[in-house]
């Protein structure tokens, strides 16, 4: 549904752009995110990087190297 929202935006000429977190097992999925933005007619991508605070403090090892990011 959201994808289908981005292309209804694009194809209306709307500025959309697609937004997503980074975290560790997301970066084998950057290409692919970057290809569906193309292919539905977006024309930017932003990757937030995650934060381990508050309940996501337990998941530290997600977070990204600064290598990574």
């Amino acid at each position: 549904m959201a994808v289908q929202a981005k292309s209804n935006a694009a194809e209306m000429k709307t500025d959309a752009g697609m937004a997503t977190l980074m975290r560790k097992n997301a970066l084998p999925e950057i290409d692919g995110i970057l290809d569906l933005a193309a292919d539905i007619g977006l024309h930017r991508v932003v990757f937030f990087n995650f934060i381990h605070v508050g309940r996501a403090r337990g998941i530290r090892e997600d977070d990204l190297i600064l290598d990574e990011q």
